[in-house]
């Protein structure tokens, strides 16, 4: 039972508990003399640290006047235990799961306000660190905001992490990989907060914990976004709220039904190769044109159009500088090539291998290589094209290292059908000695 302080009950009656954090009760409240509900919120603990990470809490909030962020209506700090009192939240996201997993255009909505609120938090030089479902209020005028800066950390300005640098803050299934490291509470920063968004993002939309991420169910262009903000390197991830608030609203802007993916991608096109003629481009419109590319999931034909207008030189440079981002992509490339290429001009071969052939050898990344590589055997053997399969045999014989050749081997063996049609193009002795193996294999030897 808590012991409240002479000074909060002279102020406001105690109706009931609304909750209990890891660090704070709440308790529905009524200021004396007013009609009219809100919530208090004291500090479960009275030690030292304890008492100073609540202070660091209403720090936090009072730094950020947002119509998204939690505002603090009065507070008490030097009482035993300190509190401060906000608006009474109607109920938290969590309580609403089902409803808004059948509502997507409203999660979305939920969560493009989220992200606005957290965004203004990061502009006041601060961090959440402890982003979920639960901590995202609907008010009772039905506003959404940001709650429970407990774990929040001035990211400029904290000289001193309150917690051992080895504890574990957050609900583990939001957290972010660079929290479970030594050091991890000290490190988290604007990307922490990204990549819980992500996690966030998929719970509002699907109704299921993220503990374990699945596209079932989810838009292509909405998982590319999701994968991207819970990338492991927080390099990969979105490098900024902002960014993916734009990338949000590009994905809701492909949903309208008057939206022309073609006209998008054919000005956002003219925009990079306008900048290609300088050898640059910019992140943001290749994510773009990702995005947009994703969202084609029916038609094959229309994505293998699009795609093909990407120049060479810009799919070289964004594989070796945005691997991350293009891996998703290449990987629809490769499905629909397995798929349908069997059905295009033989010509098409070597548009596939000319293309794939520079994608393969401009990366380092397994998973684009291997995709790069699948793409020109599938082209060269269903397509029946030997220019096309010269250029598969040259790749092969190229392999010089060992690792290189541990991802060609993969290849093989998972394309050892189609690799039987042209093993014997090439001699047993010209290739790197795990890859003779397969052709060993293929031989049916």
């Amino acid at each position: 039972m808590i012991d409240f302080p002479n000074d909060l009950l002279d102020k406001y009656e105690i109706i009931e508990q609304l909750g209990e954090g890891g660090m704070g009760f709440v308790f529905k409240v009524i200021p004396i003399g007013i009609d009219n509900e809100i919530a208090l919120k004291c500090c479960k603990f009275l030690d030292e640290d304890s008492i100073r990470r609540f202070k660091r809490e209403v720090r936090a909030i009072r730094g950020v006047d947002h119509k998204n962020v939690m505002k603090i209506l009065d507070m008490n700090l030097d009482c035993s235990p300190p509190y401060y009192t906000m608006p009474l939240a109607r109920y938290s996201t969590f309580d609403i799961l089902e409803e808004l997993s059948l509502n997507r255009e409203k999660s979305i909505q939920i969560f493009l306000e989220v992200c606005q609120g957290v965004q203004a938090l990061h502009n006041a030089g601060e961090c959440h660190r402890d982003i979920k479902p639960q901590n995202i209020m609907v008010m009772t005028d039905g506003s959404i905001v940001v709650s429970d800066f407990g774990l929040a950390k001035f990211m400029d300005r904290d000289s001193t992490i309150l917690t051992k640098t080895t504890a574990l803050l957050g609900t583990e299934i939001y957290m972010a990989p660079e929290q479970f490291l030594p050091e991890g509470a000290r490190n988290a920063d604007a990307k922490t907060d990204v990549y819980q968004l992500g996690k966030t993002l998929y719970h509002l939309y699907t109704g299921k914990t993220p503990a374990l991420l699945s596209d079932d169910g989810v838009p292509a262009g909405l998982w590319y976004i999701i994968q991207k903000a819970v990338k492991q390197n927080p390099s990969d991830r979105f490098s900024s709220v902002a960014e993916l608030i734009d990338s949000i609203n590009d994905y809701k802007a492909s949903l309208d039904p008057h939206h022309n993916p073609e006209e998008s991608f054919s000005l956002i096109l003219q925009e990079i190769n306008d900048k290609l003629v300088n050898n640059i481009y910019e992140k943001h419109n290749v994510e773009a044109l990702i995005m947009l590319l994703m969202e084609i999931s029916d038609d094959d034909d229309f994505f293998l159009q699009l795609f093909d207008q990407i120049p060479s030189s810009l799919l070289r440079s964004v594989v070796s500088d945005m691997p991350a981002d293009v891996e998703p992509l290449l990987a629809k490339y490769v499905e629909i090539i397995e798929r349908s290429i069997g059905g295009r001009s033989f010509s098409y071969a070597e548009t596939v291998a000319t293309k794939m052939s520079k994608v393969y050898k401009a990366t380092s990344n397994i998973s684009i290589k291997q995709g790069a590589l699948t793409s020109v055997l599938c082209a060269a053997v269903d397509l029946n094209r030997f220019k096309a399969m010269n250029v598969f045999n040259s790749l092969l014989a190229d392999v010089s290292s060992q690792e290189e050749a541990l991802i060609v081997s993969d290849v093989l063996k998972q394309q050892l059908r189609r690799y039987r049609y042209v093993y014997s193009q090439i001699s047993k002795g010209q290739l790197h000695p795990l890859l003779q193996v397969v052709w060993d294999l293929a031989r049916g030897q």
